[in-house]
């Protein structure tokens, strides 16, 4: 049986063990993520309209910026277009992405590449003074294992270029999950995204919860 993790569930899918290929698991993350499909579809749509505008108003910007603003709507037009306005305020008319960020107070992806990029390479001290930081910049240790377990999944879908074209993504962003899933490899990832999905469930009653992700960030 193979268990992929869908938000905070466990999709179990039935597979003969003469028949657990690499192929055929990726078929199963296919099947678990064939949601996405239609969901990738509006946020497209939206970020097309919300680049429509932008141009139409003279208005600086890059496109993770507008993926990230149609991601924070979720895909919703309204949405999208009020987070944009207030965005043009904020910026001064300058939508790049790091702005975008601080504004929206979502973490940057980065921090997640380089965290998987530490659990590859074993260098867990590396990765705690990660966490440490980012708990500096005052985002929460569930925001943070939300986050996580959304990168891993997106790692996961990477990891074939049939199901890659699904992320929600910039085309850049889309290259670059695409590669570190190539050098992660399946097993390495789904093991990954299984601790990452224990810890969220068992977060909320963890008692020292810095403590409760900071150890067990030694795991992988």
């Amino acid at each position: 049986i193979l268990f992929v993790i869908k938000g905070n569930r466990r999709i179990a899918a039935d597979i003969p063990d003469r028949e657990q290929t690499p192929v055929n698991l990726v078929l199963a993350v296919r099947i678990c993520f064939r949601a996405s499909s239609t969901a990738k579809p509006v946020v497209d749509a939206t970020v097309r309209n919300v680049q429509f505008v932008a141009d139409k108003e003279g208005v600086t910007y890059d496109m993770d910026a507008l993926h990230l603003i149609a991601k924070k709507a979720e895909g919703g037009l309204r949405d999208a277009l009020s987070t944009f306005d207030q965005l043009v305020s904020f910026t001064n008319g300058n939508l790049n992405y790091k702005l975008c960020l601080e504004n929206l107070n979502v973490l940057d992806t980065d921090c997640y590449f380089s965290l998987v990029d530490c659990f590859r390479a074993g260098n867990i001290h590396k990765a705690l003074l990660a966490y440490q930081d980012i708990l500096n910049m005052g985002f929460g240790g569930q925001q943070f294992l939300t986050g996580l377990s959304e990168h891993l999944r997106n790692l996961l879908v990477s990891l074939e270029p049939s199901t890659l074209k699904l992320l929600e993504v910039s085309d850049d962003q889309r290259a670059r999950f695409g590669q570190q899933a190539a050098s992660c490899g399946l097993a390495f990832i789904l093991r990954l995204l299984d601790i990452s999905s224990d810890f969220e469930f068992r977060f909320k009653e963890a008692g020292n919860k810095k403590l409760f992700v900071g150890t067990r960030a030694s795991c992988p």
